[in-house]
């Protein structure tokens, strides 16, 4: 099927909101994105775009600094001083000025919120900054998708333009400003891959509406700073998950500005992205659980602070590029501390627990804030700290070499850190228990469990198993002549955790078990001496398959 690209008309009315035009069901309109926005209380739209331009939505930056001019700017209410002005006449006496005001402090800069600047401190020079990690930043047009490329701010950085030619976009120079560049979060990253969304979405890289699979591309990161509600979201959410799942691509993805908002379509709803919200008045993002591919999932992962989620969405972008620096790093376990369940699992138990944090019951998430705000630091350490052992006893581990109750069903790994990661594959109706004890009181506890939705496809000659990387098993489709079948399937997961006090009582001290959702999340303010198991158990056997999950954990010491 072949995709021609459209351009129609978007009304404006009277206030200068621009209305997207309707989209219908026809294949060739199903990826309309809305226009950019100027205010974020406009809640009540089908569709809605988070590429907003920022002099519309915050009140901090001017619009000359958002377009990278230098124009001068003046304060609301303030006049050009023209007293030394020549010719000007002076007075001969000026009255004495009241006493100047302290200054009000500055807020916490973003490297400081982020755990950027704790990382820093630790580490020195040694700090992880995303070099070597190819990142794609799509953006919406048409006609605009790029920063502004001729920017000193960008000296260093190599663009590709994947969409083709195209003006400088105010929204994407801003975003763009978020993650890469002198000034970025992640400056080390050097080389960037430009899309229009659209293009992105069709022919450019997922390929969405044909029989082909997606064309990807050597990008690891890909950060996406819009929404849309389009018709048949369905298939371009499932092979951005194929995507994810096949190449270990890590996409950051916004929700919608406004906690009134529902979670949109796109790309929200993927199972295997990082959706990214904002603590902006309080959580001020999409809400309310998925609704379609499976509706009540919880959506966002994980929030950034203060901004609005198109700026948020590269502030965890630019964490991930770091992580997969340091993960490359790890001479021993590099292939495994890159995976996407790995780098998804580790931000999400680094992060803070923002104030009004509560997930609903049975839910593993809150509803606004996810699995808290995104702390660099936090999550490196997590990741530095190493894999679990594959099985067996961990040196200085004090627990029995079998955990009580093991069965051939059961396997049993010691965790000789209080922080730390784990990938492997779980066959149906299985168990893996992790151990561990301690000794005197510790601080809070936050323990993530996070798997991948799988997509089966079929190659052009109808190899499904050529096509889908060698999965076998689960939901087939398709015949002769092959193509992209797209059909989805997951497993369900659960996580326990299990006291074992110092008088021998036994008892279940925290339990994640969503029926719908690909994310399991503990999470205890402190954890008293004794020995604890910790327990992922897969209780669906509608799959033979064995199940790449990945495990990250990360015990605080109790503060004085």
């Amino acid at each position: 099927m072949k995709y021609e690209s459209r351009t129609r008309a978007v009304p404006v009315i009277p206030d200068g909101f621009i209305v997207p035009p309707s989209v219908r069901a026809d294949p060739a309109d199903i990826f309309m994105v809305a226009d950019e926005l100027k205010n974020t209380l406009l809640i009540g739209l089908t569709v809605t775009v988070l590429a907003v331009s920022a002099w519309w939505l915050t009140p901090q930056p001017s619009r000359a600094q958002l377009s990278g001019t230098d124009a001068p700017t003046i304060e609301p209410g303030a006049t050009q001083d023209t007293d030394d002005a020549p010719g000007a006449t002076q007075p001969a006496t000026k009255p004495t000025p009241p006493p100047k005001a302290s200054p009000a402090p500055k807020p916490p800069s973003l490297h400081h919120l982020l755990g950027i600047d704790t990382a820093r401190a630790r580490l020195g020079k040694a700090i992880p900054t995303g070099q070597g990690i190819s990142v794609g930043h799509i953006e919406i047009g048409p006609g605009a998708y790029l920063p502004n490329i001729q920017s000193p701010q960008f000296k260093g950085v190599t663009f590709v333009k994947r969409s083709g030619p195209a003006r400088t976009s105010g929204h994407a120079s801003a975003t763009a400003r978020q993650i890469y560049g002198l000034a970025g979060l992640a400056p080390g990253i050097s080389v960037v891959h430009c899309f229009e969304s659209r293009d992105w979405m069709t022919h450019g890289y997922l390929n969405a509406g044909t029989h082909d699979p997606p064309a990807g591309g050597p990008m690891r990161v890909l950060t996406h700073s819009w929404v849309s509600d389009a018709p048949n979201a369905a298939d371009v959410l499932r092979r951005a998950d194929w995507q994810v799942d096949m190449h270990d691509t890590v996409m950051c993805v916004g929700v919608n500005n406004g906690p009134q908002t529902p979670v949109p379509y796109l790309l929200g709803t993927a199972y295997n992205v990082i959706a990214v919200g904002t603590t902006r008045q309080g959580g001020g993002s999409s809400g309310g659980y998925t609704r379609i591919e499976v509706r009540g999932r919880n959506k966002p992962d994980i929030v950034g602070p203060r901004g609005l989620t198109s700026f948020t969405t590269p502030m965890v972008a630019a964490c991930a590029a770091r992580l997969l620096q340091a993960a490359d790093e790890m001479t021993d376990h590099a292939h495994r501390a890159g995976k996407a369940e790995v780098i998804k699992a580790v931000l999400l138990a680094g992060a803070v627990k923002p104030a009004g944090w509560r997930p609903e019951p049975g839910r593993p998430l809150d509803e606004h804030l996810g699995a808290g705000v995104v702390h660099f630091d936090q999550s490196l350490q997590i990741l530095q700290a190493g894999p679990a052992p594959t099985t067996g006893t961990s040196p200085g581990n004090p627990l029995e070499e079998t955990a009580p109750g093991d069965t051939p069903e059961t396997e049993s790994v010691r965790l000789p850190k209080r922080m730390g990661w784990d990938f492997r594959a779980i066959g149906p109706e299985q168990t893996v228990v992790y151990t561990f004890q301690t000794q005197a009181p510790m601080g809070e506890a936050s323990i993530i469990l996070t798997w991948h939705r799988r997509i089966t496809g079929l190659s052009s000659d109808g190899d499904r198993e050529g096509f889908s990387g060698g999965v076998s098993g689960g939901a087939s489709g398709g015949g002769s002549g092959g193509g992209w079948a797209g059909l989805p399937r997951v497993t369900d997961l659960n996580l326990k955790l299990i006291h074992t006090d110092e008088r021998g009582d036994e008892h279940d001290l925290a339990v994640s078990k969503s029926r719908v959702d690909n994310v399991e999340h503990i999470y205890v303010k402190d954890l008293a001496p004794g020995r604890y198991r910790l327990e992922v158990s897969r209780s669906d056997h509608i799959y033979d398959e064995p199940w790449d999950y990945a495990l990250a954990w990360r015990v605080e010491l109790l503060q004085d």
